[in-house]
């Protein structure tokens, strides 16, 4: 029966409602602090099912976790964000291996950076377009200051990889 509450949990909902009641004049009417925003990708996401369901999402969990359990302040973005111009008040914009993007989120991305943004790309990221096909170098890899100089062949299919280790070079 849906109607069948646990009543003994009440007085702590209502202890915690009171806290809520306290604290909603300090937070009522705010905005967040637009310090990072993590991209989580669904152009990356819906390309890489269903072979890959989990590997995009262990690289944007790990980010979110870490930053949530540093208290470090920001808000999670998706490409439709970008597009709109929604990342300008954003002081850093994290790209947790977010391997298809399309050329248009790569130049706005690349706009933002020249702005004074800060980037954290990861792996793979801007290896592919939106539809998931490979580009011969990075979309980023300009605004970045890495270019592509290889692969590597891994597991039993004998798959080439792309090096992810880069040379940079301080500008």
């Amino acid at each position: 029966n849906v109607f069948k509450f646990d009543r003994t949990a009440y007085p702590a909902v209502k202890q915690a409602f009171g806290h809520v009641r306290i604290l909603e004049r300090h937070i009522k009417n705010t905005k967040p602090i637009r310090y990072a925003a993590l991209l989580h990708s669904l152009d990356t996401k819906f390309m890489n099912l269903p072979d890959h369901s989990r590997d995009e999402r262990k690289f944007f969990e790990g980010f979110y976790r870490t930053m949530l359990e540093n208290h470090i302040p920001f808000t999670v973005i998706t490409e439709k964000d970008i597009l709109d111009g929604n990342i300008s008040g954003y002081k850093t914009l994290i790209l947790p291996n977010i391997y298809c993007m399309s050329d248009t989120v790569a130049g706005k991305i690349t706009d933002y950076v020249k702005k004074g943004g800060g980037l954290v790309a990861t792996y793979l990221t801007s290896l592919a377009d939106e539809k998931g096909n490979r580009r011969q170098d990075m979309a980023l890899g300009q605004v970045l200051g890495i270019k592509l100089k290889g692969t590597i062949t891994r597991g039993q299919k004998g798959d080439k990889e792309p090096v992810t280790y880069y040379k940079m070079k301080q500008r």
